[in-house]
């Protein structure tokens, strides 16, 4: 097979496909997490929480929890902390996109004095993928507990059991780049006369 070389934009592309994939993935786990924490087959959950984005599906889980009194089991939880930290990062990167200095912003679409940029690199990106990863093993590890030692469960808990790798990025700072652009403070509403 010949070695191909790649640069590093077309790394970075590659990775953010691994990252998108891996982010499906997971998605599907939380959502058969779900499924599995209401004791529906996944027709049943699907004419529930059709369309239901991460985020909605996260907080039914934290709320079903919360309905039987029951706490979140602590490594679900990190997982569905984690999820939504990285699922910021998604919505920015396929929303926003990436310039060619790995820079994603809002720039094109902020009001004014409302711009958020921060560089992305590729250990970041692998980083979440890596996390996501984690998230999909942890979530299948406990809808499915079985007392399995195959190699290939052993290695699901290896990754379940491995560190958080993902850390948001540090805004740059828009600070002067928006320095002309304040808006005088709206006066304060008058009460409403009902």
């Amino acid at each position: 097979m010949k070695n191909v070389i790649l640069n590093e934009r077309q790394v970075f592309f590659f990775e953010l496909g691994r990252f998108v994939n891996q982010f499906s993935t997971s998605e599907s786990l939380v959502f058969l997490f779900l499924a599995d924490l209401l004791k529906m087959n996944k027709d049943e959950c699907n004419a529930i929480t059709s369309g239901a984005k991460i985020e909605v599906c996260c907080s039914y889980i934290k709320r079903v929890y919360e309905a039987r009194s029951t706490e979140i089991p602590n490594d679900v939880s990190q997982c569905l902390d984690q999820v939504s930290i990285i699922n910021k990062l998604r919505n920015d990167l396929l929303h926003r996109g990436a310039t060619s200095d790995f820079t994603v912003s809002n720039e094109v679409r902020a009001l004014p004095g409302r711009v958020e940029s921060y560089k992305i690199d590729l250990q970041m990106l692998r980083n979440a993928t890596q996390d996501l990863s984690k998230i999909t093993m942890t979530l299948n590890l406990v809808i499915n507990p079985v007392d399995d030692i195959s190699p290939e469960r052993e290695r699901m808990k290896e990754v379940a059991n491995g560190p958080w790798r993902y850390k948001p990025p540090s805004p740059i700072n828009n600070h002067q780049k928006n320095r002309g652009n304040h808006q005088a403070p709206k006066p304060p509403r008058e009460p409403s006369r009902g």
